[in-house]
């Protein structure tokens, strides 16, 4: 049975017995509460207060995390770079720093959007191996880890495209990273 129900059966039973009753609730920001008052007892209901908005709550994520995915952007285009001008240590540094964003943002999961979480943690798992590869490749200047290493950073912005994707469609605009 709801609780709307319970609640209605509730005063009928206490107005066909003669009791008074008192229907309160707070603000939609708290928990909202429902008290019905028959002497000598008080029932309380909790009801938890509605979800927020996708928007609200994707927006809000974003604030608290865009400076690891701003960082995750940068590394990405300093190790490409870096892998363009033939610059070990540059790549070797630009994946350090690659590594050093995804965790960052690591620590921000789950995000508010299940399928967002789902597009991230792929891509926030294939980073974590390719950066590895990467930083193990340029210290022993191993063409196979770096060959790893391209692979699944690959692997990484497709699912980061996707994820961007979903944020774009949650937050109904484009975002900017990087």
């Amino acid at each position: 049975m709801s609780i709307s129900r319970v609640i209605a059966a509730a005063s009928i039973g206490l107005a066909l017995a003669g009791c008074s009753s008192t229907l309160t609730s707070t603000p939609r920001t708290s928990i909202s509460t429902t008290v019905i008052t028959a002497a000598p007892r008080t029932i309380t209901i909790t009801v938890p207060p509605p979800p927020t908005p996708m928007p609200t709550a994707v927006g809000s994520w974003l604030g608290a995390t865009k400076d690891h995915l701003d960082a995750i952007v940068r590394a990405a285009h300093a190790l490409a770079n870096a892998a363009q001008d033939e610059n070990v240590s540059g790549v070797g540094a630009a994946c350090q720093n690659f590594h050093d964003g995804v965790q960052g943002l690591q620590g921000h999961m789950p995000s508010p959007d299940p399928q967002l979480t789902t597009a991230l943690q792929a891509a926030l798992s294939d980073y974590d191996a390719g950066t590895h590869f990467c930083m193990a490749g340029t210290q022993d200047y191993d063409l196979n880890e770096l060959r790893h290493s391209a692979t699944f950073l690959q692997s990484a912005n497709n699912y980061m495209d996707q994820a961007t994707a979903i944020l774009d469609r949650d937050l109904g605009t484009n975002v900017t990273l990087g």
